[in-house]
């Protein structure tokens, strides 16, 4: 089958899954009775993880959503896009344009603050469908730029971190927590996280979004620093496996910074070496084709990144679907992990038309 076919059942299957808000669910996993590997494939073996179909949240639809916002010209792509922009502007905080991981009707919408890494995936989806007006830009980066540590890097939530010397705001945004502080307190407890993290992964998609700007030089060192160490799976909470780190890290190749040249040609040399092992041969679609957009983005030649696509031609299903497999998890004990067919079906998608349009082969 060739890429052209293969794309085009693909979003028969992602407009089957998509629903009418604009909003794809995904598939929730615990690994109450299971490993975190099983987990992060859904295995439904012996020891099965438990899912659970989650309606609720706002970032599987933005990865989605940033997987298929190249995708130009293209009817099918227009309409399952044009759905994603109605649902994502109607879901932002009114006034400041940030985003929740979960829509206002989750029982967690209240307690759970905005996150930066939704943030800046929506604003910079948004910025490239022209949907996002300059007003609302300035104001988004304003905020955002309140979020920034002692070191120079963004925090991962906007939230109340006990100095009273916040921009006035941050504390509209606070209001919430300082409203129901009982149930904010119970939310720091149950989650694998902090008021005061920061995220490597987070960094990278705000660096992404924002480019080179005033201040973004302490960023560069700290992902310089951490990436050429090989601390790629542990400086980030929520993103614990390669081949995202990979596909998130990759697109700052396209920016030219000259002090991550170093980890580029680390990745690259990683990736090449990759093609043919025995890990290869075992990965999964998902693995497959976000490793096929890294090798893309870090232009990589024709020959590794072909086998990647050779072998999702392959596994497609008659559905027109790739498997799920978790993207993202709860925190770094892999408790939770969120992933779906439509996701990544999606990946699949931005994996074969960014092939044939840097090589021009169907």
């Amino acid at each position: 089958m060739g890429i052209d076919l293969a794309v085009k059942k693909a979003f028969q299957f992602i407009k089957s899954e998509q629903q009418e808000s604009g909003i794809f669910f995904s598939v929730a996993g615990e690994s109450l009775n299971c490993s975190n590997e099983l987990l992060e494939d859904f295995s439904d073996g012996e020891s099965k993880a438990w899912t659970y179909v989650d309606q609720h949240s706002v970032f599987p639809t933005l990865l989605i959503a940033n997987a298929l916002k190249h995708i130009k010209s293209c009817n099918e792509s227009e309409e399952v896009l044009s759905r994603i922009d109605d649902f994502l502007l109607r879901e932002r905080h009114k006034l400041f344009w940030v985003w929740n991981h979960f829509v206002p009707n989750h029982r967690l919408y209240k307690m759970n603050p905005y996150d930066i890494d939704s943030t800046v995936v929506a604003l910079d989806y948004l910025q490239d469908r022209g949907k996002l007006p300059q007003k609302a830009k300035n104001r988004a980066l304003n905020l955002l730029m309140d979020q920034i540590n002692e070191h120079g890097l963004f925090y991962t939530f906007y939230t109340f971190r006990g100095s009273l010397n916040c921009s006035w705001r941050s504390w509209i945004l606070f209001l919430r927590e300082l409203r129901a502080p009982l149930s904010t307190r119970v939310f720091w407890k149950i989650v694998e996280a902090d008021r005061r993290d920061v995220d490597g992964v987070v960094n990278i998609n705000v660096l992404h979004y924002l480019g080179r700007i005033a201040g973004s030089e302490k960023v560069i060192k700290y992902l310089r620093k951490e990436l050429m160490e090989g601390n790629e799976l542990q400086f980030d909470k929520w993103y614990k496996t390669m081949s995202v780190i990979y596909y998130f890290g990759s697109r700052l190749n396209h920016q030219k910074y000259a002090e991550l040249e170093g980890v580029f040609s680390r990745w690259k040399q990683n990736l090449m070496e990759m093609v043919g092992s025995k890990e290869f041969s075992q990965l999964h679609d998902l693995d497959l084709a976000l490793l096929a957009v890294s090798m893309i983005n870090l232009e990589l030649d024709q020959k590794y990144v072909s086998p990647c696509i050779v072998r999702l031609l392959e596994a497609q299903q008659s559905t027109g679907n790739w498997k799920k497999k978790a993207f993202y998890f709860g925190g770094p004990k892999k408790i939770m992990g969120w992933g779906s067919d439509a996701l990544t079906t999606a990946v699949c998608i931005e994996a074969l038309t960014k092939y044939k349009d840097k090589f021009g082969i169907n």
